[in-house]
This record gives structure tokens, C-alpha cells and sequence, in this order.
């Protein structure tokens, strides 16, 4: 059940963030692009174990480039509503979040005591419950239209089909 709850929020994330960037065009500086593409170049080098200079293939370039001026025009986009709304993580959330990820630690109070004592981890515990909470805000103040989705399209074991999705709307 968590799981099938967990994706539907996956989706409705991705729904949200299409739309965002849709009707909210943005113009992402050049230079912000070029540092985020060589963080993710280092990033994947020192994955596996390359820790020499090696300069950024066009491949990778290409492949990354529409990915990465989307993530930066989401991530402004996400700035802003926050600030708009004047969002702030709610501490209640934040450690049920906490909780949830340490649930199946050998001492949950300690691991959970750990994810406080560290500001890097304990902020990403925080930008993820204002992810959350924004997009609760957004699925509560924007025009939702449920679909019927046959269980196993839901699940991705069969890609959808038109007659299969047409079928499922009908009555």
C-alpha cells in the first residue's frame, strides 16, 4: 500500500513539475548550466572510480544538457513558490520523514539522532517535506482530473495502450 501510494505521488509530482515548467518558461543562465553539467560529469567519473581529469564528452553533453536546464528552471520555479507562499518545512513532517527512513535501523533513535546531528542530511530531510508540502498545496488549489488507470499499467508491467486507458474511462 505504500508503495501504490508512493508511486501515485511519483506521478503526480512529474505531472506537476511538467506543468510548471510549461506554462512558467524560463531562460536558465548559461553559466549556471555549464557548472551543473561539470558537477554531474565529476559526479559520475568519481562513481566509478575515475578520479583523474577527463574531459566532458559531446555525448554526455547533449544527453545532459536539456536535463539539467530543466532541473535549474524547476528548482527557481520551486524557490519562488516557496517564497511566495511562504513555505517552511513543518518539523512534525520532517521527522516522520526521518523516522520513515531509518524505520528498519537496528537503534531507529540513534539513526534517527544522527540524521539530526548532520545539517547537510537533516536539510535534504527538509527540502524534501517542502517538496510535499508544495505539492499538496498545488494538487489543493489547481484543477485535478482523476483517471482510471488499469493495475497493471499502474504497477508499469504493461506500457499503456489507447484502447487500454479508453477502457478504463468508460463506465
Amino acid at each position: 500500500e505504500r508503495e501504490a501510494e508512493a508511486e501515485v505521488r511519483r506521478r503526480l509530482r512529474a505531472q506537476v513539475d511538467e506543468a510548471l515548467v510549461e506554462h512558467n518558461p524560463l531562460t536558465v543562465p548559461r553559466v549556471l548550466i555549464e557548472q551543473e553539467l561539470e558537477r554531474r560529469h565529476h559526479e559520475r567519473l568519481h562513481a566509478v572510480g575515475v578520479h583523474e581529469e577527463v574531459p566532458m564528452g559531446e555525448a554526455f553533453r547533449e544527453t545532459e544538457t536539456p536535463l539539467v536546464r530543466r532541473a535549474l528552471a524547476l528548482s527557481f520555479l520551486y524557490s519562488a513558490l516557496y517564497e511566495r507562499l511562504a513555505l517552511v518545512p513543518d518539523p512534525l513532517r520532517v521527522e516522520r520523514a526521518i523516522r520513515a527512513a531509518v524505520e528498519d535501523a537496528e537503534d531507529v533513535d540513534a539513526a534517527a539522532r544522527r540524521v539530526h546531528e548532520d545539517p547537510s542530511l537533516h536539510r535534504r530531510f527538509e527540502e524534501l517535506v517542502l517538496e510535499e508540502q508544495l505539492l499538496d498545496w498545488i494538487v489543493a488549489h489547481a484543477a485535478v482530473t482523476e483517471e482510471d488507470v488499469p493495475f497493471r499499467i499502474f504497477l508499469g508491467l504493461v506500457p499503456p495502450s489507447s484502447s487500454e486507458t479508453s477502457e478504463a474511462a468508460q463506465p
